[in-house]
């Protein structure tokens, strides 16, 4: 059963639109579903069997595993299910419902689950819930009542909760029976959405739903599960379903072509009015399907797929869209490979999953956090050498952290320099990590400058600019920098080398070729350079 369809040493440096700080759950396999608790922490699925997470040992979760806020793992809880997870929901009271391709004895939690489980929100253990079906469960959602809403592939009698029930099915929250809410899709149902009115919005490869001709997308009566008059008429399989605060219905899937869901040419994703089910001007046009949509707190709607071109730019497999237009805005993570689930944090920071291995600029197995902050071109430290002019040291927004390897003189100040790719405003900005404060800072159109002082030698700092806003995206911009006076080489530790280094350019007018041999950034190389280099032989920068 086919279902996927549906050169300076030192740490990485952190940046804009990029998988941010040290998150990075590190799965061995795709991540195909990924959910926020209301705690912060996080539940994954998928195909993956072990997580290394942030650069730590192997540890085995098989299918199924939570992470901290940090990305660490949450070791209490392991449910070591025995094949693939498509589906989590947490419900009111912090259980977890999952539902996927998991079947047989020991195959969730501990207990005989066949593709659908509820599992203790501490350990993971399956309790007694227990709806028994007989095919994969693609979707899971939760009514206000508690009642719980399944779709998938199970069919035939005796397919979940006791009963007959074909793809959709509804199951009581204690004992997992069927009630009799019955929709009887003729195939496969890979999503479902709740509306605030209760009312059932499901898509799949159905063609018959509800007692109707539904082609890939309807809305049901909460309690006959009868198809209602909204009737999109898709031309192709729904695989996700988000309902914007407005009430308006966002899809997507495979749909593509004339005429090919509520009345219009909409290739792959669409917005219908919650009444007619007509599409409306929101055209993003993917170039291949999509697979997830999540809606922002500021409405801005993010998707992810299988596509390379959405909203009118080139989108590897992510992209962000403007509510009104559906033109794709700056944001552009760029991931090597599919996105498959996307969720967003309470903070504003988007989770993604999928398939890929590189994402935002960073390595990053199957699973990623990033943010929405305007996009840094770039990043300096900056000291002037007396009359020789102004020299800056990279501090790169992709690969290792730069190492700044001049004197702060008598006081250890340093200037670093953020360019951004507009115009921005900024809230404060302040050392986020390491020893030292920031004295002053100021912004001028797309460039931030900020002053450091008393900053120790030998250590990793981080500057955080607070609440950058370009007009189109607002959010947090770290970068760190390496401090390591004398480590004229960039190799993260002063050694001979470096004293070999600045004893060649005694003499030598400084240049941007050689200025890191300036140590004391007085505008000539001398034999005051040589020392300061010699006294600091032996010092590294810590990991």
């Amino acid at each position: 059963m086919a279902l996927v369809g549906l050169a300076l040493a030192g740490g990485a440096a952190v940046r804009g639109q990029s998988a941010l700080d040290g998150f990075d759950p590190n799965a061995n396999g795709p991540v195909f579903v990924v959910v926020v608790q209301p705690d912060g922490k996080i539940l994954i699925g998928g195909d993956f069997t072990t997580l290394s997470p942030n650069g730590g040992g192997v540890v085995t979760r098989n299918h199924i595993a939570r992470v901290n806020p940090d990305g660490t793992l949450d070791t209490a809880f392991n449910p070591n299910a025995n094949d693939s997870v498509l589906s989590i929901v947490v419900q009111a009271d912090g259980k977890i419902l999952a539902g996927g391709q998991f079947n047989g004895a020991n195959s969730i939690g501990g207990q005989t689950r066949n593709y659908i489980a509820r599992l203790d929100a501490t350990t993971g253990l399956a309790d007694l819930f227990n709806p028994n079906a007989n095919d994969v469960v693609k979707s899971i959602a939760v009514q206000a009542d508690g009642k719980i809403l399944a779709g998938g592939f199970f069919n035939g009698p005796n397919s979940i909760g006791g009963q007959t029930r074909n793809h959709i099915a509804r199951l009581d929250a204690t004992t997992g029976l069927a009630d009799s809410f019955n929709p009887n899709a003729n195939d496969a149902v890979f999503s479902i959405a709740v509306q605030a009115d209760g009312k059932i919005l499901a898509g799949g490869d159905f063609t018959s739903i509800g007692g109707q001709t539904r082609n890939h997308i309807a809305r049901l009566d909460a309690t006959t599960g009868l198809a209602d008059s909204l009737d999109p008429n898709a031309n192709n399989g729904v695989v996700s379903i988000a309902v914007q605060a407005d009430g308006k219905i966002l899809a997507g899937g495979f749909f593509n072509g004339p005429n090919s869901i509520g009345g219009q040419t909409r290739n792959r994703i669409a917005r219908l009015d919650a009444t007619t089910g007509l599409a409306d001007s929101f055209n993003p046009n993917a170039n291949n399907n999509v697979e997830s949509i999540a809606v922002q707190a500021d409405g801005k709607i993010l998707a992810g797929g299988t596509f390379n071109s959405i909203g009118g730019q080139t989108r590897n497999f992510i992209g962000r869209l403007d509510a009104t237009t559906g033109l794709a805005d700056s944001f552009d993570p760029s991931a090597n490979l599919f996105v498959f689930s996307i969720a967003v944090q309470a903070d504003g920071k988007i989770l993604a999953s999928g398939y890929f291995t590189n994402i935002g600029g960073q390595a990053r197995n199957h699973i990623a956090r990033l943010y929405a902050a305007p996009q840094l071109a770039g990043a300096v430290s900056r000291k002037t050498h007396g009359g020789a002019g102004t020299f800056d040291v990279p501090l790169p927004v992709s690969g290792n952290v730069g190492v700044e390897c001049r004197s702060g003189g008598a006081t250890n100040d340093y200037q670093m320099i953020f360019n951004f790719a507009n115009p921005v405003t900024v809230d404060s900005a302040s050392l986020t990590s390491g020893i030292g404060s920031v004295s002053s800072f100021s912004v001028s159109g797309s460039q931030v400058t900020v002053n450091l002082t008393g900053v120790t030698n030998a250590q990793r700092i981080t500057v955080t600019l607070f609440n950058v806003n370009d007009g189109t995206n607002s959010g947090d911009v770290p970068v760190s920098m390496g401090v390591l006076v004398g480590d004229v080489n960039g190799n993260a530790v002063v050694n001979a080398s470096d004293v070999s280094l600045t004893k060649s350019q005694v003499g030598q007018a400084v240049t941007g070729s050689n200025f890191r041999e300036d140590v004391n950034a007085s505008g000539t190389i001398s034999s005051t350079d040589v020392a300061i280099v010699k006294s600091d032989v032996g010092h590294a920068l810590p990991p």
